[in-house]
């Protein structure tokens, strides 16, 4: 219990688009979950999760160029300023799909 709480502390006390991101990423993964357990049906809440982190997490890996090859990257060159742009686009979107997925795992998992 004790890391959960230096975790939260860690979240509330940093600072930057981040961890806003992956604050989001929770609400939105407990919301479903409050949701999907009100309809009373525990694989429509897996499903439910499972597309609401599937996403994000895709189109993050498009903007970090984990589906292409060494080199069409070479060939795709950008300045450091476009690559940071995508980077940190990558990294938002990967921190708000992140919870969904684990809370998908962890409602698999304690349900079966």
């Amino acid at each position: 219990m004790n890391y959960c709480r230096i975790f939260f502390l860690y979240l509330l006390a940093k600072e930057g688009w981040e961890m806003k991101f992956l604050g989001i990423g929770i609400i939105v993964s407990l919301a479903t979950l409050i949701i999907s357990w009100l309809v009373g049906n525990p694989e429509t809440t897996v499903n439910a999760l499972l597309i609401i982190g599937l996403i994000p997490m895709a189109i993050s890996a498009l903007f970090a160029g984990v589906f292409i090859s060494g080199d069409r990257m070479r060939g795709n060159y950008s300045g450091k300023d476009d690559f940071r742009e995508r980077m940190g686009i990558s990294t938002k979107l990967f921190l708000l799909g992140l919870p969904s997925l684990l809370t998908a795992f962890a409602v698999y998992f304690i349900m079966t």
